[in-house]
C-alpha cells in the first residue's frame, strides 16, 4: 500500500460552482474538498 502524503483528509463533494479569477468566471464541478483546497473540473463544453 503506497504511503499517503496528504496532511488533510479529502472529502468527496459533487456540486456545480463558479470559479472567479481576475479575468474570467468559469463554470466548474467541485469533486472534493479539504482544509487547504478543492479539486475542481471544468464543466462539459468549457
Amino acid at each position: 500500500m503506497p504511503h499517503e502524503r496528504r496532511h488533510f483528509i479529502r472529502v468527496h463533494f459533487d456540486a456545480p460552482a463558479l470559479l472567479t479569477t481576475a479575468d474570467d468566471t468559469l463554470s466548474v464541478q467541485v469533486l472534493d474538498l479539504s482544509l487547504k483546497g478543492a479539486l475542481v473540473s471544468l464543466a462539459p463544453g468549457m
